[in-house]
């Protein structure tokens, strides 16, 4: 059966009617021709806003965090020569070295002992050495402040501090800042041998 055909009127009517000219609605233009709206851009910049600030806190966080790890390294040092100390029931030294292995009361860059000092002369001799570790520069600034400036910490058989005194650390970057107010970490050592840190400290960094 033939396909059924139009009216001719029809089929005028179609070919000379004028297609619709009107431009596209914004809604329905592609993604890539659109503008961004100025609620867009003001959304955009508090989301950067927002982690830039996370970004300044996380940064805070890692900086304390290296800080206790340094401080929690020292004082792992310090208990263990002092139970060294009384297991020995000998006198035991703990200092940073200089390149000829004598005492130094700064730690920074340095290797550090904990050894038995027996001839008494505030040196590290062959046979002596219990342990020996090393202090980075990147770990931070660590001295040692004690009565006369001596530039060793002894501990007695007893378990007790030979003199007392204190540690101070600061972090890599503290010399060099411009305003520096952030307090240096006081690490104590009383009479009786036992370390804590100075939560109240106040004294900034050097």
């Amino acid at each position: 059966m033939p396909p059924r055909q139009l009216p001719l009127f029809r089929q005028l009517k179609r070919r000379c009617s004028p297609r619709s000219s009107a431009p596209p609605s914004p809604a329905s233009a592609p993604l890539s021709s659109r503008g961004y709206t100025l609620l867009e851009l003001l959304l955009v910049l508090l989301i950067a806003g927002v982690l830039l600030s996370l970004a300044g806190g996380w940064g805070d966080l890692a900086e304390r965090e290296r800080r206790f790890q340094a401080v929690l390294e020292l004082r792992r040092a310090l208990n263990y020569a002092r139970s060294q100390a009384v297991f020995l029931q000998d006198e035991v030294t703990l200092c940073a070295l200089t390149e000829d292995r004598r005492c130094h009361r700064d730690w920074r860059g340095r290797d550090y002992a904990i050894f038995q000092d027996r001839n008494g002369n505030r040196r590290l001799d062959p046979g002596e050495a219990l342990r020996i570790n090393h202090w980075p520069a990147s770990r931070g600034e660590l001295r040692w402040r004690a009565a006369f400036a001596r530039p060793h910490l002894s501990f007695t058989p007893a378990g007790a501090a030979a003199q007392n005194g204190s540690f101070w650390h600061c972090p890599p970057n503290a010399s060099a800042a411009a305003d520096n107010t952030a307090p240096a970490t006081r690490i104590v050592i009383n009479r009786a041998g036992r370390n804590y840190v100075d939560e109240n400290n106040r004294r900034g960094c050097e």
